[in-house]
């Protein structure tokens, strides 16, 4: 090192000038959370997104029903949605258990969690560089700046908001240790890594951050040439972290291992791994790009599989030159520490090895945009320090760019208002690369809104272009199938199955010869999808839905039995094998699986009424439980929207069980007014000898329904 002190290349004399007071920090970070909160606040009014959304919530049976016992321990030992990240997945099952199935709550969760990483980078990097007010132009830039809007208004992104809260947390960590070493201290950014990484696995390159900020702004190392002969060996640096390496050393075998087997290396044809270099090296100066100018931010960049060999081979020198560059002036090592920040973290990212269909992605920036904020910002300040006009000029441009970024996130976040709306917007910035794949996507959605004539035209447009595709295939089946074209959807399965025979192929073939009223053949269907899978619950379950309706009760329970012992989540399989098991009369166990609906899904009015049903009436006393079933009763009159007779009834059932004789004719007399209101005439008549027998003093008794 020169003869400047470390502390003094920090902080430059206009930021030694002193901190503002405690009153004017306070009014900064609830100015700091105004911002994102005007910037961000419309995504609470946003839909789910189509790809990924339901991957991760929607369809996850062990997301959809929340945060149980069972879930956190499923999704601690396994792998979901192609990757290792039971932190975001438990945070996506509390989302369940708070919000049911309702996208404002997550939205405005993980606005939440972004709010809170824009004052934590504000009070981290306040921490290493004693700068506010730079600090706070960072943290303003970083908070909303469009390219962060996919990360908060996309809710299979989570992990982006929630890892980064931890990796910030880690570089807290990391500055106390460094200014007193301790095993505490060491094993704190330890923890907090461990989080950011069970959030998500693309901080694995925190380890190099911290030698980024070990050299500017903490000077333990320099970065410039020659340093190691002047006393702050890189090798020093680098062995000191080695419990950090090995985290992420284990996490990235993890990762690539997870995706792998879950297919989410992607191989697309004709990729090469020279298009991929290409790619990866012309993406960093996009990404830079879109930074100064954000412009066509999509959700879905197709590649281009033209090689563009000149704009590579140039990106890969402008890359070296500026890497040498910032290199090559100690006097300003904030250019080498946010320019490498960016580059560095940006590398896991990059598509070297292809990770999905896209080219590159803007939530993909969410951590490494600090590098090039802290880099325009304490360069800015740098340069205009020592002139006051300078100065007010910086701090105008600076609020006017805040203000513009603010407005621009806004309009991008109206843009992920629903599917359908960004999906049109891809198609605008990218009309022909990977076009099919979009115009596929908005077929769905036709699908899915039940428009099926426009799903099936644009179904059979894409067929047309992608004849061999048994998924577009199976889909032009769905669609058919719903305009009631049974046959002709059969000849799609059919096609599919004799094609690319799978367990799916075949359940979807079965799922219409039933629509057709072929229960041979639906059968014979599912027990081909058994052979090709014999662990598929949702065969077990089709077939077991036949077996009933064929009256092989005993046959259909064991099929039950195995789906729920396969997707132990599913509240669907329990149920059925619930309402199977009541109609053998076999109480127990019936009743064990609607209170474990129950346990699962507290919500679940049909299971709490069963359930508090069967422990008010049953014959068996050693099943009854009156305190249970009126705590269960009246569970679910709270949770009902409206009152529904056969609640109120159930809950006269279970206070009469009490000896509450007042209250249950009360509420059969309610009951019995319910169903009369309702037409229900039968219903009225039953209530009211359930009435009856209340005033008499005697408890009901009888075989559940």
């Amino acid at each position: 090192m020169n003869r400047q002190s470390a502390r003094e290349r920090v902080v430059p004399s206009a930021a030694r000038a002193g901190s503002p007071s405690i009153a004017l920090r306070t009014v900064t970070v609830a100015a700091l959370l105004a911002l994102v909160l005007v910037a961000f606040g419309g995504v609470v009014r946003n839909d789910w997104f189509a790809i990924d959304d339901n991957r991760y919530v929607l369809d996850n049976p062990h997301v959809r029903t929340g945060l149980t016992l069972a879930n956190v321990r499923w999704e601690l030992t396994h792998f979901d949605c192609g990757n290792y990240h039971p932190l975001t997945m438990l945070s996506h099952m509390l989302d369940v258990r708070l919000f049911g199935l309702q996208p404002a709550g997550p939205h405005a969760v993980s606005l939440g969690w972004h709010a809170l990483d824009a004052i934590l980078l504000l009070l981290v990097l306040h921490g290493f560089t004693g700068a506010w007010w730079r600090s706070a132009c960072v943290a303003a830039l970083f908070a909303v700046h469009p390219l962060r809007v996919e990360s908060v208004a996309w809710i299979a992104e989570r992990k982006d908001v929630l890892s980064t809260c931890f990796f910030l947390l880690t570089l807290d960590a990391w500055r106390r240790w460094t200014r007193q070493p301790g095993a505490g201290r060491y094993a704190l950014a330890c923890a907090w890594l461990t989080l950011g990484l069970l959030a998500k696995p693309m901080l694995i390159t925190t380890p190099f951050v911290l030698l980024l900020l070990d050299a500017w702004p903490l000077g333990r190392l320099e970065l410039s040439p020659g340093a190691a002969a002047r006393g702050h060996a890189l090798w020093d640096r680098v062995r000191e972290k080695w419990p950090l390496w090995l985290l992420v050393g284990a996490f990235s075998t993890l990762t690539l291992r997870t995706q792998g087997g879950a297919g989410a290396l992607t191989l697309i044809p004709g990729l090469t791994l020279a298009l991929r270099a290409s790619n990866a090296l012309r993406t960093y100066w996009i990404y830079v790009r879109q930074s100064v100018w954000p412009h066509d931010l999509v959700a879905f960049v197709p590649h281009d599989l033209q090689p563009h060999a000149l704009a590579a081979a140039l990106s890969a020198l402008a890359l070296v030159a500026v890497t040498i560059a910032v290199l090559r002036v100690p006097r300003r090592p904030w250019l080498a520490t946010g320019w490498l920040w960016y580059v560095g973290t940006l590398l896991p990212v990059i598509n070297l090895v292809q990770v999905g269909p896209h080219a590159r992605a803007d939530r993909f920036t969410y951590v490494p945009g600090i590098g090039l904020a802290i880099l325009l910002v304490w360069e800015l300040g740098a340069r205009v320090e020592r002139l006051r006009a300078a100065r007010v000029i910086a701090v105008a441009a600076m609020l006017a760019a805040i203000a513009g970024l603010a407005l621009a996130t806004s309009r991008q976040v109206a843009l992920w208002s629903n599917s359908r709306t960004m999906y049109e917007a891809i198609l605008r910035v990218y009309p022909g690369q990977g076009s099919n794949i979009i115009r596929w996507g908005l077929a769905d959605i036709d699908l899915r809104e039940g428009h099926p004539t426009a799903a099936l035209s644009a179904f059979e447009r894409l067929e047309r272009d992608m004849p061999r595709n048994t998924l577009l295939q199976t889909e032009t089946a769905q669609a058919l199938a719903a305009l009631g074209r049974l046959p002709e959807a059969r000849e799609h399965l059919a096609n599919v199955v004799a094609r690319a025979p799978s367990a799916e192929a075949w359940r979807d073939l079965a799922r219409v010869d039933e629509q057709i009223g072929d229960s041979p053949a639906a059968m014979a269907g599912l027990d081909s999808a058994l052979v090709w899978a014999p662990e598929d619950a949702a065969a077990h379950a089709d077939l077991a839905l036949l077996l009933v309706n064929a009256g092989r009760i005993d046959d259909a329970l064991v099929h039950l039995a195995r789906a729920v012992e396969l997707s132990p989540a599913s509240v669907e399989y329990r149920r059925a094998l619930a309402e199977t098991l009541k109609r053998r009369a076999r109480y127990k166990e019936s009743l064990a699986q609607y209170e474990s609906i129950a346990g699962q899904a507290p919500d679940d009015l049909n299971a709490l009424l069963n359930a508090a049903w069967m422990r008010a009436t049953l014959r068996d006393a050693a099943l009854r439980d009156g305190a249970a079933a009126v705590r269960t009763a009246e569970h679910a009159l709270a949770l009902a929207p409206s009152p529904q007779a056969a609640l109120v009834a159930t809950a006269a059932a279970a206070y009469a069980e009490v000896g509450r004789w007042d209250d249950a004719i009360a509420a059969a007399d309610r009951a019995v007014a319910l169903a009369r209101a309702a037409g229900s005439h039968a219903e009225a008549a039953e209530y009211a000898a359930q009435g009856t027998a209340y005033r008499s003093h005697k408890a009901w008794r009888g075989t559940p329904k």
